[in-house]
């Protein structure tokens, strides 16, 4: 889906969400909570919490560990990433749109 994702409705900017993560007191930095699409080896995905530590503008990526027990790293486009501090609503909208893009583009 990321070749059809429409990033202009976004609240904010990659570097902006990375900045969120900054304490402004102390300026130390605290990853940004969120759930992440994890894919299996299957090709099945399922939503698990992660916790964003930076983000790499060459590849478009998101990375960080999932935040569970083993603290696997991690790296996720925009699509398959959603922050505890955006509506779910309106990233639930922009992955639907994203959808019907790669339908009719797929027609």
């Amino acid at each position: 889906l990321e070749p059809f994702d429409d990033t202009e409705n976004d609240c904010r900017l990659p570097e902006e969400w990375i900045e969120y993560g900054n304490d402004p007191v102390t300026g130390a930095f605290c990853p940004i909570p969120g759930k992440g699409l994890c894919f299996d080896g299957y090709g099945s995905g399922h939503w698990r919490s992660v916790l964003i530590n930076s983000y790499e503008a060459e590849r478009n990526v998101f990375c960080g560990v999932w935040d569970d027990d083993d603290r696997e790293y991690c790296e996720l486009t925009r699509i398959n990433l959603l922050f505890n501090a955006e509506d779910p609503r309106i990233f639930a909208q922009r992955v639907a749109q994203a959808h019907q893009e790669r339908i009719f583009a797929d027609s």
